[in-house]
């Protein structure tokens, strides 16, 4: 093969390549058919391609292709590629197709001196994730295929948007050969050199390493930040930062780099050789992974001076090596945040919008020029404002994408401590594991003085914060600043309505009727402008959303597990399934309200008319389709809802999503004044106090659903059948807007509103988070140029905030009254069913939610175990527990949320209790009152038999003692704990876990902890609960000797009793309130 009237000289290399390309093939052929794995790699334009025994062997049914682009591994240039292979295990992962911004000259070549340089020989090495993905992949082949047993270390990170313009600038080197090393150790590789492999250190995970007597050998290091399961001593290299807690999940890695290269690299060659113990899942990447880096780069010699860049000439990079090795213990590449960033021609905004949609929709299209616009704020505020704080801002530019446990630990600083011990949700050890007792009370003496966890800072969304401060410098200004926002705003969806008009040409009807009312076009060029990572949503406003099925990684959300589910599952037995349903349907009462509904929707365009059955068929046009029934339901409001059953319809069952949903916080109004009054000086907060106010508002998106399209195709697996009270049969409905019951739809629609959400925060600066359909936004009263945010659908929330300092919230009323009204019924009634139990007990659980630490959760042990019986009438403890609710309902204990920090009186407190034999137990307690001067107290708790009389049957009562030690020092000392924050150490894990939870399977744990909650309510004191080790609880003595403990005078400490005033076990909740309050 070759091009005709070539020379003898060029004959011969085409001859030769040939003969090469024949032996490559034929030896990857004899490879797969002996059941091996191939792959082969070349330029999508190749002429390799085309030879004849590749299309052979293209035809055989063995070979497949994924076409990719260079730059979504780290390329700096758009090179569009192509890997044949036999192995599926490559197509997995996210789309490999670039929607990055690029040089529109990034492949004209250059001089240097009297030579011509040509950039394509730089791009031809393959880049080091492009690499490692590979041998990744390769790697999962051969195990799934049982060739090997091996271990597959971590793939590297892809990136398919953002701007890669000023990526010329580096050298090639960096994305190559330099990154090689460092990057296979932060995916888990092991150097080959032997010399290096012994020095660099390994991972483990502590509990493979663990010895008999549960200890690490000699040469292993813990660096974990410790952790109940096997309470290890926490060394120096232990990481500060908690990803969700006090630092963002991106943000640990680099931020431990730092504080290891500042204040232990001196160390680092101590690790040499060592074998590094964590707890993390080798899945991922941790300390261990950051450290091993480290010790590589610390040991090799110092670098020397570089070439100049290939990519542009004349220029240097001295550190660029550094700069690849951190950024690769990362997962990802260099980004130079100290670059200025580059002007965004419009080929490179052309071209990249291009790639969002199919390739012929634009192929012949002039686009407006928008250069001027988009070079200009508001579309480059937010990156100049990236690229000032020191962080990424060349994209993707995504929101926080936190883990299950990462979720939980945000709670904490929002006030609720969500686990304990070795639970998942619980954070790492305040301490560490075997101290003395004297080692263990100094430390946690010191911590006292600080903030507790519930006082930290909220993880917030880069963008939020950005909206934070714009909001807070321009105070007084924002009117004049943001009516020139969207006057830029307007003028660009002016210039580039003709787009939006053109893509609808790619609509079907009904995704066009549905989309009526949003310009995709427009939507389009603004989430590239901000390197928004969904780059899928555009295209899904033109072909459609997932409904049904495996949805796609959309990359706005954090990734789960999903099982593939394809057309022929989701159509599998259709027939016999909709037939159940048809016949299923009978008239029912609010027939008239689904017919109006129904009706309504065809109206609107969202949907078909109603369908007889030889119609829907006649539309179908043969097709298999899925039936889902349509009901009705009400509200404890009254108000009714129209519900597609997804579940009866088997949607449900044959949905998976990769997309974990994450929803903003429920104190997210709060968080929103949080951040912004903590931007301001404090003679800029004291003029704000004096001269403005903070108002808060909130709207809601009308039929949000309906407007999110979906196609034809997608819409034979939801057919929509209810009861037609005038056709007196079944009527059926194709839709092309989501419909509301559908799993995949949720996640569908919040990537709408998620990128709306930052598309006001990056482009107008405004403090706005939605949930769901719901808008929430925070201003200044003086710069509010909308309608007055109080006179938005929602009460104001923060008019007193400026004054106050914290904001209070409490349960939506429509759920308070929802709540009322099943315990009024029941207590009216004498009846509760097991089902109406499990609601209720369920409802009230995330009730507390809304409620002042747990106070809301105890006192629900009768209720819990009705779901389980068969009676339905009420008994005492029943009845009493409905009382309860309704007593804490009354009280409204509304959860506080501190604005910002503010001194406040802290205290430190130990507690233990004994009982080596039954019914003689023994509990005492120490409190630190971190005031000036400091006071300490001893109390040594009188354990008596009317104590014992108030708990239930039993041997043993060990939890009951340790639990009620705690409520012992809420009595005796309740006015000194009034109003203050404080740590409280406990060694039961049962008593640790009731506080904690506010509840307990044991009747007599949660009647103690519903007491202590109810005290800690009317003392408005916060308590964090922290495990301590037996051997290091500094109370074990007095608990067991009283104020005879030489620990407690020898540590300056007053000796007292402390009695338990059994008339509260019986009290009612308003009675035990009343009783705090003038205590």
């Amino acid at each position: 093969m070759g091009l005709p009237g070539l020379d003898i000289r060029a004959q011969r290399r085409v001859s030769r390549d040939n003969v090469a390309c024949k032996f490559v093939l034929d030896l990857q052929q004899q490879v797969v058919d002996r059941g091996g794995g191939a792959l082969r790699e070349n330029p999508r334009n190749s002429l390799q391609w085309h030879l004849p025994q590749e299309k052979a062997m293209s035809a055989s049914g063995q070979w497949f292709d994924t076409d990719y682009h260079a730059c979504c591994f780290m390329g700096a240039r758009r090179k569009a590629q192509r890997l044949r292979r036999n192995i599926w295990e490559l197509t997995q992962g996210p789309t490999l197709r670039c929607h990055h911004t690029h040089d529109p000259a990034e492949w004209e070549p250059w001089a240097v001196g009297d030579q011509i340089v040509f950039p394509a020989a730089s791009e031809a090495e393959y880049t080091a994730p492009l690499a490692f993905h590979i041998a990744v992949s390769a790697s999962w082949w051969a195990c799934r295929t049982g060739w090997a047993k091996l271990h597959v270390p971590r793939g590297p990170a892809v990136q398919t948007v953002g701007r890669r313009e000023h990526w010329l600038q580096l050298d090639p080197r960096a994305l190559r050969e330099w990154a090689m090393a460092p990057l296979a150790i932060s995916l888990g590789l092991r150097p080959l050199d032997p010399g290096e492999a012994a020095r660099v250190p390994r991972r483990v995970e502590v509990q493979s390493a663990l010895q008999p007597d549960k200890t690490l050998p000699a040469d292993h290091v813990c660096v974990g930040r410790g952790h109940h399961t096997h309470r290890l001593p926490v060394t120096q290299w232990a990481c500060p930062f908690v990803p969700g807690f006090n630092c963002g999940v991106d943000d640990w890695l680099p931020l431990f780099t730092e504080h290891v290269m500042t204040h232990m690299r001196s160390e680092l060659r101590s690790l040499e050789g060592r074998v590094l113990a964590c707890d993390c899942p080798l899945s991922q990447a941790c300390e261990a992974d950051v450290l091993a880096g480290l010790v590589f780069q610390e040991g090799k010699p110092p670098d020397c001076a570089q070439d100049a860049a290939a990519g542009r000439p004349g220029r240097r990079h001295k550190g660029s090596r550094r700069r690849v090795i951190l950024a690769a213990a990362a997962g990802a590449l260099p980004t130079p945040v100290g670059a200025v960033i580059p002007y965004l021609h419009q080929d490179a905004v052309t071209g990249a919008f291009k790639s969002l949609f199919p390739p012929d929709l634009l192929q012949d299209f002039h686009f407006p020029v928008v250069e001027d616009l988009i070079n200009s704020p508001p579309f480059t505020s937010f990156p100049q404002w990236c690229r000032a704080q020191e962080l990424p801002w060349d994209g993707p530019l995504l929101p926080q994408m936190v883990s299950a446990q990462q979720r939980q630990w945000q709670r904490n600083a929002e006030g609720q401590q969500a686990g304990g011990m070795a639970h998942k949700a619980a954070l790492p050890p305040v301490l560490p594991f075997g101290l003395h007792p004297d080692e263990h009370f100094d430390l946690a003496r010191d911590l006292a003085h600080y903030p507790t966890p519930f006082e930290a800072e909220p993880v917030l969304d880069l963008d939020l914060q950005y909206a934070a401060e714009v909001t807070a410098a321009g105070r007084g200004t924002l009117q004049r600043s943001r009516r020139v926002a969207v006057g830029a705003l307007r003028e660009l969806k002016r210039r580039w309505a003709g787009v939006d008009t053109c893509l609808r040409q790619g609509q079907e009807p009904g995704v066009r009727r549905v989309t009526a009312r949003r310009d995709v076009g427009f939507l389009a060029l603004l989430l590239l402008l901000v390197s928004w990572g969904d780059v899928s949503l555009p295209q899904a406003f033109i072909e459609g959303m997932s409904a049904v099925g495996t949805a796609p990684y959309y990359g706005v959300f954090p990734w789960q597990g999903a099982r593939q589910i394809g057309r022929d599952e989701i159509f599998q037995d259709v027939g016999a399934q909709n037939s159940r349903i048809q016949a299923s349907l009978r008239p029912g009462k609010d027939d008239a309200f689904l017919l109006a509904q129904s009706l309504k929707d065809a109206q609107n365009g969202f949907c078909s008319k109603p369908l007889q059955y030889p119609e829907l068929l006649r539309a179908v046009k043969g097709e298999k389709f899925r039936l889902i029934p349509r009901c009705v339901i009400t509200q404890s409001s009254g108000k009714q809802r129209v519900i597609d059953n997804a579940d009866t319809g088997g949607q449900s069952e044959l949905s998976s999503d990769p997309n974990k949903l994450v929803l903003c916080s429920p104190l997210r109004p709060a968080q929103h004044a949080a951040v912004l009054l903590r931007q301001l000086s404090t003679s800029e907060f004291e003029e704000a106090q004096r001269v403005d106010a903070l108002e808060g508002g909130g709207e809601d998106w009308p039929d949000a659903y309906r407007h999110c399209p979906m196609s034809h195709r997608a819409s034979l697996a939801c057919v929509v059948v209810w009861w037609h009270q005038e056709w007196c049969q079944p009527a059926y409905q194709l839709y092309s807007g989501l419909l509301f019951g559908l799993p995949l739809a949720v996640t569908s629609f919040n990537r709408y509103s998620r990128a709306v959400e930052a598309l006001g925060r990056r482009l107008l600066g405004i403090l706005v988070s939605l949930y769901f359909d719901d808008s929430h936004l925070t201003d200044w009263r003086s710069s509010c140029w909308v309608p007055p945010l109080h006179q938005i659908k929602g009460k104001q929330w923060l008019q007193q905030a400026l004054r106050s300092g914290h904001v209070k919230f409490f349960v939506r009323e429509r759920l308070l009254q929802k709540v009322q009204d099943m315990v009024t019924t029941s207590l009216s009634t004498g009846l509760l069913s097991a089902g109406q139990a499990s609601k209720l007990y369920g409802t009230c659980n995330f009730l507390e939610q809304g409620m002042y630490g747990r106070v809301g959760a105890g006192g629900l042990h009768s209720i819990r175990e009705r779901a389980d019986e068969t009676s339905r009438e009420l008994t005492p403890p029943i009845r009493a527990s409905l009382q309860m609710i309704l007593a804490v309902l009354a009280v409204r204990p509304e959860r506080e949320f501190e604005l910002f920090p503010r001194p406040l009186p802290r205290f430190l407190a130990a507690s233990d209790a004994a009982e080596d034999i039954p019914g003689q137990g023994t509990g005492g307690f120490h409190i630190v009152w971190l005031d000036e001067p400091e006071k300490r107290e001893s109390f040594a708790a009188v354990v008596n038999s009317e104590l014992y009389a108030l708990f239930t049957p039993g041997e043993h009562k060990i939890a009951q003692l340790e639990l009620a030690m705690v409520f012992y020092g809420l009595v005796v000392r309740a006015e000194s704990f009034r109003g203050r924050r404080g740590y409280w150490y406990i060694d039961n894990v049962a008593a640790l876990m009731a506080l904690i939870r506010g509840r307990s399977s044991s009747p007599d744990l949660e009647r103690l902890a519903h007491l202590i909650h109810v005290a800690l309510f009317t003392l408005r004191t916060s308590i964090f609960w922290e495990y301590v080790p037996s051997k290091s609880n500094w109370a074990d003595a007095v608990s067991r000797v009283g104020l005879c403990d030489p620990w407690l005078h020898q540590r300056g400490f007053s000796p007292n009793l402390a009695t338990f005033p059994t008339i509260l076990w019986s009290l009612p909740f308003s009675a035990v309130l009343t009783v705090f309050r003038f205590l």
